[in-house]
């Protein structure tokens, strides 16, 4: 028998919007999500191969000058770097390597993306040029802010 559970629930043939009229999501077999799998495996690839890069300086700032809510955005552009520095950092702790940088129960909260960011940039200016990932700035001002004792 088959137990259901959220990975195997889908709605078939059924729009998000317009939910499912027949009732609850319906069991999928176990072994039907492999050829779901292996396409989103092989976009995640080509994705991967053709060079998804991350946003540069010049890009961000370019974001914040001309869109309507470019600085929003960027906002969360730099809280979602911050926030997967911080998972790498993690994961990279829990399996056995050295931490680039440690909070060590300090304050580091999503709001302060935009701050630990300038603060890196005015510290630093000859350190970066505008064509340099947006990473290398949060990184760099994630091991200066927290650094870890020897």
């Amino acid at each position: 028998m088959l137990t259901p559970s959220l990975a195997h629930c889908v709605w078939l043939g059924h729009p998000l919007s317009g939910g499912n009229p027949s009732g609850p999501a319906k069991p999928v077999p176990r072994g039907s999500w492999r050829p779901f799998a292996s396409k989103l495996l092989f976009f995640a690839a080509v994705a991967f191969v053709g060079g998804a890069q991350a946003m540069s300086i010049r890009e961000l700032r370019t974001l914040e000058a001309n869109e309507k809510d470019g600085k929003a955005y960027a906002n969360y552009y730099l809280v979602g770097v911050m926030e997967g520095l911080r998972e790498a950092n993690d994961a990279d702790q829990r399996a056995g390597l050295k931490p680039h940088f440690c909070v060590n129960g300090r304050k580091l909260e999503p709001a302060m993306a935009r701050s630990l960011y300038q603060t890196e940039l005015t510290r630093n200016p000859d350190s970066y040029e505008a064509d340099m990932p947006v990473q290398l700035v949060l990184a760099a001002a994630l091991r200066n802010s927290y650094r870890c004792s020897p």
